[in-house]
Parts: structure tokens; sequence; C-alpha cells
């Protein structure tokens, strides 16, 4: 999605951006085809790349109409919106983005190896492949690859954040609600390149809600759990 502040001019973009934006439709009868196509000033700091998931805060399905309704105030006046990503439909995690997904700075979705978009630091555009180095690091130094969000296979290890909705869904193995080793309370999002470390609290069953921490879910773990998310 594309966002910027601002009262709307008569074309329905807001009045900072009207030369920032351009839309129109290409038309070809022939085809047929038509093309909506948005032009973005690469030059513009007045409107922003966001991204939503199909349930607001939590990974689901629904239109793109309903997505946009969910994009917090903060975020701007949607100008134009694309629905950008393949997801996956396995049952209890339908929706969830078949790749990598930021959104506010928080990484929702790991991933797995295909072409992804993003803006760099720099406010660049940038696309290629992106396969995933998130691991979970254990006490004796060895360490295992981490999955986020998704469905955990029986020898896997999955790290559930509150966006992936109200449970985790799964069956077997174990589960154990994270805390910060620090403050010992729930800390800041998963976030790219950030490393973090959780202490396991207490052991939980897979119908608790995870929307108040994170979870963890695996066959054991250790009494506290250094993760890399790279």
């Amino acid at each position: 999605m594309l966002a910027a502040p601002g009262p709307a001019s008569a074309a329905g973009l807001p009045l900072s951006q009207a030369e920032s934006v351009t839309y129109f439709n290409d038309v070809d009868p022939r085809a047929p085809m038509s093309a909506h196509i948005v032009r973005i000033k690469r030059s513009a700091t007045d409107v922003q790349f966001c991204t939503a998931s199909g349930r607001g805060e939590v990974q689901g399905m629904d239109n793109l109409t309903e997505q946009l309704k969910t994009l917090p105030a903060a975020a701007g006046q949607v100008v134009a919106a694309i629905n950008g990503d393949f997801y996956f439909k396995t049952k209890g995690y339908e929706g969830r983005p078949r790749d990598v997904q930021i959104r506010r700075g928080e990484v929702v979705s790991s991933p797995s190896g295909h072409t992804s978009f993003w803006v760099d630091h720099q406010g660049q555009p940038q696309m290629t492949n992106i396969v995933s180095l998130f691991r979970v690091v254990w006490p004796d130094g060895k360490s295992a690859s981490l999955g986020l969000n998704q469905y955990r296979a029986d020898d896997a290890v999955v790290l559930f954040t509150g966006a992936v909705g109200v449970s985790t869904r799964t069956s077997g193995g174990s589960e154990y609600v994270l805390e910060s080793a620090a403050t010992m309370a729930f800390g800041s999002p998963c976030a790219s390149g950030k490393f973090m470390k959780r202490e396991c609290a207490k052991p939980a069953r897979a119908e608790t809600p995870a929307w108040a921490s994170e979870r963890w879910s695996c066959q054991s773990v250790p009494n506290w759990l250094p993760l890399w998310l790279l």
C-alpha cells in the first residue's frame, strides 16, 4: 500500500502529493487489456510504502478493501493499494504470506527464498531473492533454524507472536511462553537484524491465547534462548 498524510484533492490524492504520485489507466481494447498504473517520484519524501495483514494485526484472509480499513490513522491516507503477495492456505494459517513480510517495522513472516520487494534505509526500492537466516542459539552454543508464525512440523522449532492470532493452533510437542530476560516482560516486536534474549516463563498449551506474548513451540527448550532474526 502507498500512504500519505494530508487532505485529498479532487483526483483523490492528498493535495501535497498531487505531483509526487500520478495514476492512469492504460486500456488496449485489442488485447483486451486494462492496466492500472501508479507512478511515484523517486525523490518524493511525503509518501511511504506500508503493508497490512489479512485480518488487520493478525494473519488471515480478506479482500483488499477490508484490509485498507485496518491501516492505523497514523500511517496516513491510502492513495494506492495492490494485492502484493502469495499466501498459504494451510489449515489454521490461511493467509500467511509465502515469503517475508515486515509490517511497520515488525517481522511477521519469514522468507522462503523467493523474490521479495522492499525499501532500504536510504529509501531506495530493492527486489531480489531472500532466504531465511533466522536461528535460535542454545546455551551450549549449538543452533537450529527457526520458523516464524507458521505451521510447525514434528521436527521443527517455531516462534509465534501476536501476528498469528489468538492461538498457535499446534498439536503435540511443547510450548513455552517467552519473556524478556532483562525485564521479564514482553519486549519489542521482532525486527530484522535484532538479537533478542528470552526466558521461558512457563509452559503453555496450544489453546492458550498467543496475543499477549511470544510463544515458543518445539519439543523441549532450555531456560533461556538467544534469538537471531537476520
